[in-house]
């Protein structure tokens, strides 16, 4: 079961920001998109509205996502990514 902060879709279920407009305040809202895909009481705010942003470090992102593709390439055919070394030089340059 979801926690109490999180929303779920299901068959026949109102969208979630109708879900959301009416809890009670105040609410909670996470989400892993980007703001610019938030509603606009919270990517541009007229209200006392509150937003906390959580970013990861770039280097932990490199690190996960290397081995991520380490493991899931081989199980799409598309083999095992280069050396540590040449992904992040990679990773860095925005290639990756």
């Amino acid at each position: 079961m979801p926690a109490p902060i999180e929303l779920s879709l299901k068959p026949n279920e109102p969208p979630g920001y109708v879900t959301l407009a009416a809890k009670s305040s105040p609410r909670i809202l996470k989400t892993l998109l980007p703001i610019r895909f938030a509603p606009r009481g919270i990517s541009k705010p007229q209200n006392k509205v509150k937003v906390l942003v959580m970013m990861r470090n770039p280097k932990d992102s490199a690190v996960s996502y290397y081995h991520f593709s380490r493991k899931l390439g081989p199980l799409l055919g598309v083999g095992e990514p280069p050396a540590w070394e040449e992904y992040a030089r990679a990773f860095v340059g925005g290639q990756s």
